[in-house]
């Protein structure tokens, strides 16, 4: 059974709005809190999430810790995208919409 299948519309949501959050934490915990933050994060996903991680992303860069921070996107299948980070394309964030990806 898949991840998608296994739960609820609702706590599909509510779990893919705590990825996303774990995604914001997990940018802000990697920059030098004494240095200026720059630097950039490889968001790899499947593409339902496209419109969530716009705005979180919009709303971190926003932000004294996210001043600096570039974000390079790819989205499409997440089985499509699972077998090109295997591949190679680099990723420091992935997202994928069933577990076997």
């Amino acid at each position: 059974m898949s991840f998608n299948s296994s739960l609820s519309r609702p706590r599909r949501a509510l779990a893919g709005v705590a990825l996303s959050a774990g995604l914001v934490g997990f940018v802000g915990a990697a920059l030098p809190a004494a240095a200026a933050p720059s630097g950039s994060v490889s968001l790899v996903a499947y593409s339902t999430p496209k419109p969530a991680y716009a705005k979180l992303i919009s709303a971190f860069t926003a932000t004294s810790a996210g001043k600096g921070v570039t974000f390079t996107q790819s989205f499409g299948p997440s089985g499509t995208q699972a077998t090109a980070v295997a591949n190679g394309l680099p990723a420091d964030v992935v997202n994928f919409s069933l577990s076997p990806d």
